[in-house]
């Protein structure tokens, strides 16, 4: 079990905020370049450069966070569970789409779904001798099952929980330890990684399914999924050895990433119903748009009314939730 440091867990962690704020941004850059990725090649090529690693890193911060796992434990319903139920609830009505169906997640959503089986797993999984390479075997071998899907996110929960118990273990002393390579090197290590990414794959590593359902052979599957996981974990430690440490601008954002992970999708829906209007423009105009547009969605959903909201929302639900909980009691 990762030592504890007092300090480093009762404070914010700046660097992991300003992490936080990037990713978001970069999920909902993802989604946006998702929509054009056959318009022009630099879009695909960032769409894959995005896709190796910002899941990971997530998975992966959501992780080291986690670190008190009985409190992870006993706040998944009320956090991460509730939420999703919100979510699902909001999008259905939304969307119009019924019969609600809480066994598939829709859209950003499944990320919670998963936390939630984490979170309440994570307790246990520590207590098993060697966990994390157990669970990437594990995570190997359920490729291989078809009943792994989407149902209940499973290929997804089961893909990025290695990466969520390595940021367990990751500890405040170690992730600073990153700091002592130098940022150039970092710098060069990553975008060399980003060249890879954009040479190797044709498309971003599939995660909904296991591998005959995303088209692979056995093989195939397990050497692919093994490239995703180093790709992913060393793009992730290079990554943060690039973040500030420090408070700045993109801090505060990084604590209260839920609502522009869930909510902007909204806009993305929006914005895919409308595939001509961007695909006729040079990559760049087009994409210095998507990033301006980017930076739009972002704030709009991380400014505090949009918080208020969503705590609203939020409020509304988990009364629901244990208004009929007293009453089945």
């Amino acid at each position: 079990m990762p030592k504890q440091q007092p300090s480093a867990l009762s404070n914010r962690d700046y660097q992991i905020d300003n992490a936080k704020s990037l990713l978001i941004f970069l999920v909902v850059l993802g989604h946006i370049v998702e929509a054009w990725q056959n318009a022009n090649p630099v879009y695909l090529d960032v769409y894959k450069i995005i896709y190796s690693f910002h899941l990971p890193m997530f998975s992966l911060i959501s992780g080291y966070l986690a670190k008190n796992f009985v409190k992870a434990r006993e706040k998944a319903f009320s956090e991460v569970l509730i939420p999703y139920l919100f979510w699902e609830l909001a999008f259905s009505i939304g969307m119009r789409r019924f019969p609600l169906n809480l066994f598939a997640a829709s859209f950003t959503s499944w990320y919670l779904l998963s936390l939630f089986f984490w979170r309440l797993f994570i307790k246990d999984a520590v207590k098993i001798r060697f966990a994390l390479p157990v669970f990437l075997v594990l995570s190997l071998y359920v490729g291989s099952l078809p009943q792994v899907n989407e149902f209940l996110s499973l290929s997804r929960t089961f893909i990025f929980f290695p990466f969520f118990l390595m940021g367990y273990y990751i500890s405040f002393e170690a992730k600073n330890k990153l700091q002592k390579y130098p940022f150039a090197v970092a710098f060069i290590a990553f975008a060399a990684l980003c060249a890879f990414a954009v040479f190797y794959y044709e498309k971003p590593y599939p995660v909904h399914a296991g591998y005959a359902a995303t088209g692979y052979t056995l093989f195939e599957g397990l050497k692919e999924r093994v490239i995703y996981y180093l790709l992913g974990t060393a793009m992730s430690f290079f990554f943060i050895r690039l973040i500030p440490k420090k408070k700045n601008i993109l801090t505060g954002y990084g604590e209260n990433t839920i609502v522009v992970f869930l909510f902007h999708s909204v806009l993305i829906v929006g914005l895919k119903s409308m595939p001509d209007v961007f695909s006729p423009m040079p990559p760049y105009i087009g994409l210095p748009i998507f990033l301006v547009i980017s930076a739009v969605i972002f704030w709009i959903f991380s400014n505090r009314w949009s918080l208020r909201a969503y705590e609203w929302g939020i409020g509304l639900v988990k009364r629901a939730v244990y208004m009929y909980d007293k009453a089945e009691k």
